[in-house]
C-alpha cells in the first residue's frame, strides 16, 4: 500500500514567542503543539501509540514557510527545489511529548529570514504579535506526516481509516491559512 502525505495544522500560542542567541546569531523561537493523541483528521484516526512511536523524528527537521510544492505536488521539505523555494532559516528543535500533544519549537535565524520575502513577512508578523497589535493575524503550523492507511472497522467516530505513520517530514510555518487542528 503506498503511503500518503497528510498535513495537520495548529495555531501558535503568540504569548510564548521569544528571542534567543544561538550559534552566534539571533533567533526567534516559536513554540507550537501538534499531533494531539487520537486526533481524527482528513478522514483518518491517528492513534496515540503511532504518534508516540514516531514524534521524535520531528527533531532537527526543517520548518519551511508553507508546505513545499513542486509542479503542483507536495514534496519533502528536504528536496532541493523545496529548500530553494520555502527555506526561511527555520528548523524544529526541543521536540517532546507534553500531555497528549507533541511540543516543538521553530527556531528562526533572523539573519537568514531577512534574506527572503517570506522570511521578512514572518518577522513582520512576529513583530506585530510581540507589539500586541490587535489586528495581527496568528501564526499556524502544519506537520507533514507520511502514513499508510489501514482499513478501519465500521464506526460512528468520524474516520474511515487508521493511520500507520511511516515518517514525519517537516513542520511548516503557515501565515496565510488556518490550522486544521487548532484549539477551536
Amino acid at each position: 500500500m503506498p503511503a500518503i502525505r497528510v498535513n495537520m495544522r495548529t495555531v501558535v500560542n503568540a504569548a510564548s514567542i521569544r528571542r534567543e542567541q544561538y550559534n552566534d546569531a539571533e533567533h526567534v523561537v516559536i513554540p507550537s503543539y501538534t499531533l494531539p493523541a487520537n486526533v481524527v483528521m482528513n478522514g483518518g484516526l491517528y492513534p496515540a501509540a503511532e504518534i508516540d512511536a514516531h514524534y521524535l523524528k520531528l527533531e532537527g527537521t526543517l520548518a519551511p514557510l508553507g508546505h513545499p510544492v513542486v509542479n503542483g505536488q507536495h514534496v519533502s521539505a528536504f528536496r532541493a527545489e523545496a529548500i530553494h523555494n520555502n527555506d526561511i532559516g527555520a528548523w524544529n528543535r526541543n521536540v517532546k511529548k507534553v500531555g497528549s500533544r507533541v511540543y516543538s519549537e521553530k527556531w528562526i535565524n533572523v539573519n537568514v529570514a531577512k534574506r527572503t520575502e517570506g522570511g521578512k513577512r514572518l518577522l513582520e508578523r512576529v513583530a506585530a504579535i510581540e507589539r500586541g497589535d490587535a489586528d495581527a493575524k496568528p501564526i499556524h503550523t502544519s506537520v507533514a506526516v507520511y502514513v499508510n492507511q489501514l482499513d478501519a472497522p465500521a464506526n460512528n467516530d468520524g474516520y474511515s481509516w487508521i493511520a500507520n505513520i511511516r515518517d514525519i517530514d517537516h513542520d511548516a510555518i503557515l501565515l496565510d491559512e488556518p490550522g486544521a487542528a487548532s484549539p477551536e
